[in-house]
């Protein structure tokens, strides 16, 4: 498993109006399911986690801490006869938002207090030179409407390698 740290992973953040915030992020990734018996360099394994935490204190009875985020995504390609290499994805998201949005006078600027969490799962069909995903996301809400939310997307990629490599000859 290997992680990614570099100075930039602590972020300062200012909008007017709002008081200032800090982000330290988190990113891993690796083969984890070798492990167990899946063979290597098969599958990859990505976490992705945040903490933002306002730099001063926001107010009587709120915490430093705004919100933390936690982000887990597993890529499995697979080979179906008659169809090829595919990629199945599977992803899920959990965000907590300890504190809303607050103006530096200590009013709530935006209400987003509360917790979202993601589904998604995602699957990749290569069709000579195009890839068609398909996707279906489950939201319990978003950061703005606390409404739940589904929603399928299908989409196509063009690959213009096989073109590029026409023109060369």
């Amino acid at each position: 498993m290997s992680t990614e740290a570099s100075p930039d992973r602590l972020s300062l953040l200012s909008d007017s109006g709002l008081i200032d915030t800090s982000n330290l992020k988190f990113i891993a990734e690796g083969d984890v399911l070798s492990h167990f018996g899946v063979p290597k360099g098969q599958t990859e394994l990505t976490y992705n986690g945040s903490m933002t935490f306002f730099n001063s204190s926001p107010g009587a009875g709120m915490k430093r801490l705004r919100d933390f985020d936690h982000a887990l995504q597993l890529d499995v390609p697979f080979i179906l006869e008659g169809m090829g290499s595919l990629n199945l994805s599977l992803a899920g998201k959990f965000k907590r938002i300890s504190e809303d949005e607050m103006a530096q006078d200590g009013s709530t600027k935006v209400a987003t207090k509360g917790d979202l969490a993601f589904l998604q799962g995602k699957l990749i069909i290569p069709i000579k030179g195009f890839k068609i995903p398909l996707s279906l996301t489950y939201a319990n809400r978003t950061e703005l409407i606390k409404e739940r939310e589904l929603r399928g997307n299908i989409g196509f990629t063009v690959d213009f390698d096989p073109f590029y490599a026409l023109l060369r000859k």
